[in-house]
């Protein structure tokens, strides 16, 4: 039997809350564990935390037995309340931490949320130009070289391009920009794009993958054309998309940390080696 299953069945035979020094004599009284500890009651006491429900700190553990009390004592965390119900409210500091805790991290998804929105509006409010060079700035944060933005009028179909370098190979790429607000890119731009990047280029160059960045969204027809066989690899990526990786990669956006706080005084008052 482990020290928790013992607390348990204490608690379960007593059927009312109890310190720390009381279970750890009934454990003694009715032989449900031998303890080689010099100080067995504290770690009936660092058991009975590692398995509260309403305590949260690094070595909890996930499973939860017991509930502590306001006044110190502890009970199976199925236990009800009796006539006096103060006695038997849980610790308020740690329930109201804890309800605190659960609000900051949902408070912290909206936030989120709102801030991707945000920035993709950004996005759509810059210059066509402007997008293609963000497009070959955010290209360079995933390791592209000699990334160039091709010039207006002799692009060719083909905004930009750049190579990425794969051990002892090239892999040569181009990318096309669409920064459109209203409207989704369907199949005929995609169709052109990957016309644009098929076979030879005047330098010679074969793609071996494209890129199509846009702030709006791709039609089911456009992504149906990624998966044409014997055509060059090509990589959708929309508004959605696009924002989101910058927040993971810390492109065009400044990241503050918000540092948060767990309990860790067990590890503090634990003399197990």
């Amino acid at each position: 039997m482990k020290i928790w299953e013992a607390i348990k069945e204490v608690l379960q035979k007593s059927q009312t809350p109890m310190r720390p020094m009381e279970i750890y004599e009934q454990i003694i009284f009715l032989n449900l564990y031998i303890f080689k500890a010099q100080n067995p009651v504290h770690i009936v006491s660092n058991q009975l935390r590692r398995h509260c429900e309403n305590l949260t700190f690094p070595t909890a553990r996930k499973d939860k037995y017991f509930i502590r009390l306001s006044d110190g004592r502890y009970a199976l965390k199925n236990h009800k309340e009796s006539r006096h119900k103060q006695d038997f409210t849980l610790l308020n500091e740690e329930s109201d931490h804890l309800a605190l805790d659960t609000n900051l991290d949902s408070a912290y998804n909206l936030y989120r949320e709102s801030f991707k929105t945000l920035l993709l509006e950004e996005l759509k409010s810059l210059t066509a130009e402007q997008f293609e060079i963000f497009s070959k700035n955010f290209i360079k944060n995933f390791g592209f070289s000699d990334v160039q933005v091709t010039q207006r009028g002799k692009d060719g179909g083909i905004d930009g391009y750049g190579t990425l370098n794969i051990g002892i190979s090239q892999l040569h790429v181009a990318f096309q920009c669409k920064r459109w607000k209203g409207k989704t890119v369907g199949i005929k731009p995609v169709n052109e794009f990957l016309g644009s990047i098929s076979g030879m280029q005047k330098d010679g160059i074969f793609y071996d993958q494209g890129f199509f960045f846009t702030t709006s969204e791709f039609t089911n027809d456009a992504k149906k054309v990624t998966k044409r066989k014997g055509a060059v690899p090509l990589v959708l990526v929309d508004g959605v998309s696009l924002v989101e990786f910058m927040l993971q990669k810390g492109i065009g956006v400044s990241i503050k940390p918000l540092t948060k706080f767990l309990v860790s005084l067990d590890e503090m008052i634990n003399d197990e080696d």
